[in-house]
């Protein structure tokens, strides 16, 4: 035990040390440390976002482009309900403004069309205005037309 006696000032000083605890802080905040987690989770998801984002806009992108190249193909016009070459019925055969055959400028026809309604004869007023015209005493029990007692 020779050997051990002179380090025996050396154990105590280390014993007496580690109960002192330290004074100087080496470690991280806890409240730093996850806070510097979220900030790197944080950063990690923005990445990603912005990852994702560019990929879904280079594929919207082709896929509008894709649908403009082929706007004339029938099955695009398909779905625009305004084409009045798939569609004529919305146009309707009557209406003189939109028949495509013709062709006269828009305004001329425009014209056209309203002189030949100002031409048809007003249209008749339906017969519940000729009941309040007469009176309604014609139609009691017994009435001859006039509003009679």
């Amino acid at each position: 035990r020779a050997y051990g006696s002179e380090f025996i000032e050396v154990r105590e000083s280390e014993r007496r040390r580690d109960t002192a605890g330290s004074r100087i802080n080496t470690q991280i905040d806890p409240r730093l440390l996850a806070l510097a987690e979220r900030m790197s989770h944080n950063r990690r998801l923005a990445d990603d976002r912005k990852l994702f984002e560019a990929s879904e806009h280079a594929r919207r992108r082709e896929h509008l482009l894709r649908r403009i190249a082929s706007m004339s193909s029938v099955t695009e016009r398909k779905k625009n309900k305004l084409d009045w070459q798939l569609y004529p019925t919305y146009t309707g055969e009557s209406n003189i403004l939109f028949n495509r055959s013709t062709s006269m400028p828009l305004a001329r026809r425009a014209q056209q069309e309203i002189e030949r309604r100002c031409r048809q004869p007003p249209p008749r007023a339906p017969p519940s205005t000729d009941l309040h015209r007469r009176g309604i005493g014609h139609l009691k029990a017994g009435g001859g037309g006039g509003g009679g007692a």
